[in-house]
């Protein structure tokens, strides 16, 4: 019920809904694909595990799993991180709150090593919650308070939303409404001002609770319907019927009993099918406070001890007083008054030993918020201290000494603070120069990279502008000779020969614009490839850039090598749909990629001139909303190594001279900071190299 706490997604830019996705079928090839057990195949398992954690349990645990063993197997600490936290948040998923504990607990240190703050408070804000759902709320409180701070530090937005919404649920727990209030409303304004949807939804429902808590139910109702909108409008299933719970909740505490039986079997039904069980307590618990209320005792009994069971293996620890206090009436409607005392007397225990737990929690959270602002104190009376003393001890040297040596010691003072401050200004200014000279040394670098793969299309742009160039040539000689044998029939009159000569300079004029067009398209394409780009994104025939590029390239490596020589294989997907991108850019990427296979195809020509065959396949395809283009050769390949480093700045497997290590790093930004794609890799050194660029349509 969302009176203990509200369930809370991991911050994530993609809901994911209850079927499987083309995402998770995307990975799931993408983890076959690459059976080597390395930080790829980590990676690659967190990422399906991810992906997977809100639709199919199974594969996610799977995942997870795999990617723990083998990260701790070749001391990955990043991808070891991620698994553990990434269980942590699957074991609260499914209710296993002391699960998900452990693994969150275990990934703290991973990231504070790594210094990664986001992921730190990840682990924070799954700490807070767990806390919560266990009744312990000085943890609670201390880890909350953590991850606020962190949040503040890194003014990540995401972050300051969720942590205000769960000092919120911290507040609401501990009594403490009005301040509950303020956090749930200081959350929502942050999620508003940066249109946070998913933000907007957990502060709605925060409010929510505080109605609720008032008995105000037409309100609290209100606020519940405005989350539910938003969990429809996000395709977030899981957040719709956790929603509809929080409802029928506020409908059974208004006595809407109608309401209530007409809604909650079915969410008990979704619940148990998606191994939902952190929501079945306080299902169970809504249903058998409607029988008791509709003269059903031994309905109420029924589903009060399921909800027993439910509490107790979701971990939780509140709840089970009401739920006595519940199977107590139900007995005594049943005239069964020895089992009615048995557990209304469980019952006052029970509540003596919570309000006393309680007691003891809130006064834990709230004196962890007055220890910090106690020892803050501390610090500045000791500040203050120590200021007194010094002055106090500077006072007897300047009487002991003399108004004369204490003058030379407070001059003497001031000349080395005032040398200390020009040479770190000094200093400063160097670094700026420093800083500025790098920039511009980087700007300079990165554009001798594409002269340099302008340089190497050179040839390749002559082969191909020669054909259309001879094509005018050829038809301008034919015009002018059928010209001249037009004049001399005009002077014989002969009309008929003459229509049929004019036809024939018509027919060879078209020719002649065309191919001068299509040596235009040439040389534009050069023009575009050298000159720097707006950066608009326009739609494009991506088929055609990659026929463009290969010639190109190709082309480009038969002028260094007259004997190199290679098949090509083609798999172009027909009608494959346009794709936003910067044209010019993406022909970048492709001409880097095919260079690389030509230079690694024809190394090895030469290491085994009589034994191979170089081969080259390029394919298109379309894979969700996702373009998908394929380069594979089968050169040298790419050492496992070094696989991880080939996308950093300067790092290349080229000798000296042959390159400076920018194409594939220029390659990967524009793939994924310009267009929100993906560049991959996958090799076997000595076999094969294979790129996949993922671009979104």
């Amino acid at each position: 019920m969302s009176r203990f706490i509200l369930f809370i997604f991991l911050l994530s830019t993609q809901l994911l809904s209850l079927a499987q996705t083309p995402a998770m079928d995307s990975l799931k090839k993408a983890v076959a694909e690459h059976p080597q057990k390395d930080t790829i195949r980590v990676n690659r398992l967190n990422q399906l595990g991810f992906e997977a954690r809100k639709s199919t349990s199974q594969v996610s645990y799977d995942a997870y799993m795999e990617a723990l063993d083998l990260a701790r197997k070749m001391h990955y600490r990043n991808g070891e991180g991620i698994a553990l936290l990434g269980l942590g948040f699957y074991y609260r998923f499914i209710g296993e709150t002391k699960l998900g504990l452990d693994y969150t607990l275990q990934a703290v240190p991973v990231f504070r090593e790594l210094k990664d703050t986001l992921s730190e408070i990840s682990c924070y804000y799954n700490l807070t919650v767990s806390y919560s759902r266990t009744a312990n709320f000085d943890l609670a409180m201390k880890y909350g308070m953590e991850g606020v701070r962190l949040a503040e530090l890194t003014h990540d937005p995401k972050w300051l939303v969720l942590s205000n919404y769960q000092m919120g649920n911290l507040y609401m727990n501990i009594k403490e409404d009005e301040k509950g209030e303020m956090a749930f409303r200081n959350s929502f304004q942050q999620a508003e001002m940066t249109k946070d949807i998913d933000g907007m939804a957990h502060a709605y429902g925060g409010i929510a609770w505080v109605y609720e808590r008032k008995k105000m139910w037409d309100s609290a109702i209100y606020f519940y319907t405005k989350q539910l909108e938003l969990s429809k409008k996000m395709n977030d299933p899981r957040g719709v019927l956790q929603n509809e719970l929080d409802i029928v909740s506020i409908q059974g505490q208004a006595k809407q009993y109608d309401k209530v039986f007409a809604r909650i079997y079915y969410l008990m039904d979704k619940f148990e099918e998606y191994g939902q069980v952190g929501y079945l307590p306080g299902a169970y618990s809504t249903l058998a406070e409607a029988h008791l209320n509709t003269g059903h005792p031994d309905s109420t009994i029924y589903y009060a001890n399921k909800a027993v069971t439910a509490t107790k293996r979701s971990g939780r620890v509140t709840g089970f007083g009401f739920l006595m206090r519940t199977i107590a009436q139900a007995y005594a409607n049943q005239n069964n008054f020895e089992k009615a005392f048995e557990y209304q007397q469980r019952y006052t225990n029970y509540m003596d030993s919570l309000n006393l737990s309680d007691a003891l929690k809130r006064v834990g959270a709230l004196q962890y918020s007055f220890e910090l602002d106690k020892k803050e104190s501390q610090i500045s009376l000791l500040k203050k201290n120590e200021e007194l003393t010094a002055r106090q001890n500077r006072q007897q040297k300047i009487l002991l000494a003399g108004t004369l040596i204490g003058l030379i010691v407070v001059l003497v003072f001031i000349v080395i603070l005032w040398r200390n401050n020009k040479e770190k200004h000094r200093a400063y200014l160097r670094l700026e120069q420093q800083q500025e000279q790098l920039k511009q040394t980087q700007t300079q670098l990165i554009q001798s990279e594409k002269m340099a793969s302008l340089g190497e299309l050179t040839a390749g742009i002559a082969h191909e502008i020669q054909n259309p160039l001879n094509f005018v040539n050829n038809f301008s000689e034919v015009n002018r000779e059928l010209l001249t044998e037009m004049k001399d029939e005009i002077e014989k009159k002969n009309y008929s020969e003459v229509a049929d000569l004019a036809n024939d300079v018509i027919a060879n004029e078209e020719k002649i614009n065309y191919h001068g067009k299509r040596a235009d398209a040439i040389v534009k394409s050069m023009l575009q490839h050298s000159r720097n780009n707006s950066g608009q994104k326009e739609p494009a025939d991506i088929n055609a850039l990659v026929d463009e590029c290969l010639r190109l390239s190709f082309h480009g490596m038969r002028a260094k090598d007259k004997s190199f020589n290679v098949k090509m294989q083609t798999s172009l997907l027909p009608d494959l749909p346009k794709a936003g991108i910067v044209e010019q850019d993406i022909g970048r990427v492709l001409l880097n990629l095919f260079t690389n296979a030509f230079y690694s195809m024809a190394k090895k020509k030469k290491e085994n001139p009589d034994d191979y065959e170089p081969l080259i396949s390029i394919k298109t395809e379309k894979q969700g909303s996702n373009i998908v283009i394929s380069v594979r050769d089968n050169g040298k390949g790419i050492p496992g190594s070094v696989i991880e480093k080939i996308f950093q700045p300067f790092f290349t497997t080229k000798p000296t001279g042959e390159g400076t290590g920018l194409g594939l790093s220029m390659s990967f930004d524009i793939i994924q900071k310009g267009h929100g794609g993906q560049l991959l890799v996958d090799s076997k050194e000595g076999q094969y190299a294979e790129f996949k660029i993922i671009l979104p349509q």
